[in-house]
């Protein structure tokens, strides 16, 4: 059993959220090798994302990408196939205002002084596509700032369903182990789906991007997870490089 999911088991409070995270464990074991060709098409948003970044760039004044930026990241990803618009304000458009926050989170940028930067890991795995794949998968989930917050633990849960293979559900069956772990909403009331999907956006919104999930709009929740998104979220909960 991977550490992530291990501190979850030792928060439970009944023994039905413990068999729960013990059954989640058994599905999820598999490979979680990745070969250079998959790596590469996988971290290919990021590494768009720190090549046009290159040394840095000015934000604007109010801290966004600038426009030109924007539109090169906007144009290069296909992100017009998914958001509407002319794709060069960072505030009004999503799909690259989220990217880049990955990135941040993830250690490879940083604000400084008005600007955009990379990171010295974000110079070394720029040019290597199987680092920054196990960089990434020893840096998520993204939500919540530690394994206390409930958006870390719903980011670890969405990741052992995607590693089992089979993200059926997985909303619900998420919000049912939250629950089991002693969160509530509303004064009390067990955990829901949508409150699920809203703590483990940030992760779903980059497995997404890296196509670790289908991306389907159409496919409930957080869409059906692909092979090499099972690699990386069994990576995940084991891989502690970072």
């Amino acid at each position: 059993m991977g550490e992530r999911l291990a501190g979850l088991l030792r928060r439970a409070r009944n023994t039905a959220t413990e068999r729960q995270l013990i059954a989640l464990t058994s599905s999820a074991d598999g490979p979680a090798d990745v070969d250079a060709e998959r790596a590469a098409a996988m971290m290919r948003p990021l590494q768009v994302l720190l090549d046009t970044i290159g040394d840095g760039v000015k934000l604007t004044a109010a801290g966004y990408l600038p426009p030109a930026i924007v539109a090169v990241l906007f144009e290069q990803l296909d992100m017009g196939e998914e958001w509407m618009g002319k794709g060069n304000r960072e505030d009004l458009t999503l799909p690259v205002l989220e990217l880049r926050e990955a990135g941040q989170r993830l250690g490879l940028l940083r604000k400084h002084k008005g600007r955009l930067l990379p990171t010295a890991r974000g110079r070394k795995l720029a040019t290597d596509p199987l680092a920054l794949w196990h960089h990434v998968a020893g840096k998520l989930p993204l939500g919540g700032r530690d394994p206390a917050d409930a958006g870390w633990q719903a980011g670890v849960l969405l990741l052992a369903v995607m590693a089992s293979g089979d993200t059926t559900g997985a909303a619900n069956r998420i919000a049912g182990v939250l629950t089991g772990l002693g969160w509530a909403i509303d004064g009390g009331r067990p955990i829901d789906s949508r409150t699920v999907i809203g703590l483990a956006a940030a992760d779903a919104r980059l497995l997404a991007r890296v196509g670790a999930l289908d991306g389907d709009w159409r496919a409930p929740w957080p869409g059906q997870v692909t092979r090499g998104g099972a690699a990386l979220a069994r990576a995940a909960m084991t891989d502690t490089r970072a």
